[in-house]
């Protein structure tokens, strides 16, 4: 059980409180919380401890009981109205190779707005001006009234700097799951688009079909592969490790020392030659990957879509990836967005709801005319 969900129940039973729900002024026994909020005792004394803490509660002995300090009513309905308007943090960089951002940014404005919040976009350092940001220090953002977070988080992440923004207030992580860190999380499908965007290039006709990546240490990188190799798997082709490559250049360009592994990569495990059979295919993990792949086909004489397919992931920049004719996996951001805020003021206004909730929006496949399939 973490330490976020003993600060749920207090806000939910402040919010409670402040609404005048209990009668004579008592709280219902550890028992009965324990029953409602489905968790241990230890987590629901917790809670009781912050609210006595806060001297909005008083543990008497003798009643048996736990009761509202009633001289505090009013500071605790100040309080719960003030979290009730409080702002949303987007703590995300402004990246190069995506419109990510701002979709996310729209949408989240979308709802928030309806309720009378404001978005303040903390455009922090990220890495390599890729849409992963720093995490803030916590009481840096509520010393600005901001009353909630959604981080889109760097790798490796700082994990006892997000529990620490986590305790304070409700988080929710954007796009990314962090190992050894529990939070309410919003993001893509990944592993459906991976194997949706594999299943296309099987059914117009290919069949060696090679995945090429960056950031492989990513979860959104990992899950897209294995839906790959799930494709390729349903129809009894074996998705060898030789036909996989995972760069470690992040921006997706193909450089000189990347090219010796790219051909081995592109010739199935073997240099071009008399008796090699090259990858007629590539799933890559991102669009920005494939244009730098795109490119260097084109360098080298290759065709696109008839020597060989290429297939993208984002649709971040549609009207770009239309002139040059990408098939790519179209990432809904905006709803990202908006589905991340409506969890953050369920939790700021105590609404019932189970920790940590995850949700996985769907992709959509965009076919065009790198994988020679254009309208099929």
């Amino acid at each position: 059980m973490t330490t976020f969900v003993y600060l749920e129940i207090a806000s939910t039973l402040r919010g409670r409180i402040a609404q005048g729900e209990f009668a004579a002024n008592r709280l219902p026994s550890e028992r009965d919380l324990t029953t409602q909020f489905g968790v241990q005792r230890a987590t629901v004394r917790r809670a009781l401890k912050e609210l006595e803490r806060e001297g909005l509660v008083v543990r008497d002995i003798t009643r048996r009981g736990t009761f509202i300090n009633t001289r505090s009513r009013t500071a605790a309905e100040s309080k719960n109205s003030s979290a009730a308007h409080a702002s949303i943090a987007l703590i995300i960089g402004r990246a190069r190779d995506t419109t990510a951002p701002g979709d996310i940014a729209r949408g989240l404005s979308q709802v928030a707005n309806t309720q009378d919040r404001s978005v303040i976009w903390f455009d922090l350092p990220a890495h390599c001006g890729h849409a992963e940001a720093e995490v803030p220090d916590a009481c840096d953002l509520m010393a600005r009234g901001i009353g909630a977070a959604v981080v889109w988080p760097d790798v490796p992440a700082p994990v006892e700097r997000l529990r620490a923004l986590r305790e304070a207030m409700p988080l929710v992580l954007l796009d990314r799951r962090v190992p050894g860190f529990e939070s309410d999380f919003v993001g893509i499908d990944d592993f459906a688009g991976g194997r949706t965007v594999t299943e296309h290039l099987l059914d117009v006709g290919h069949r060696r079909i090679g995945f090429l990546s960056v950031a492989s240490h990513a979860s959104t990188v990992q899950a897209r592969c294995r839906g790959w190799a799930a494709a390729l798997g349903a129809v009894k082709i074996e998705a060898r490790p030789e036909w996989i490559l995972h760069r470690d250049n992040s921006n997706g360009e193909i450089t000189a020392s990347d090219e010796e592994a790219l051909e081995l990569f592109l010739g199935g495990g073997e240099l071009s030659g008399v008796g090699a059979s090259p990858l007629d295919a590539v799933v890559c993990a991102n669009d920005t990957v494939a244009a730098g792949l795109i490119r260097y086909l084109n360098a080298s004489g290759r065709r696109v879509g008839e020597d060989v397919a290429v297939t993208g992931f984002g649709n971040t920049f549609p009207a770009l990836l239309e002139a040059v004719g990408l098939t790519t996996i179209a990432q809904p951001f905006e709803a990202l967005g908006r589905m991340a805020a409506e969890i953050l003021i369920a939790r700021l206004t105590g609404q019932e709801m189970p920790f940590p909730r995850e949700v996985e929006v769907p992709v959509k496949l965009i076919v065009r005319r790198s994988c020679g399939s254009e309208g099929k």
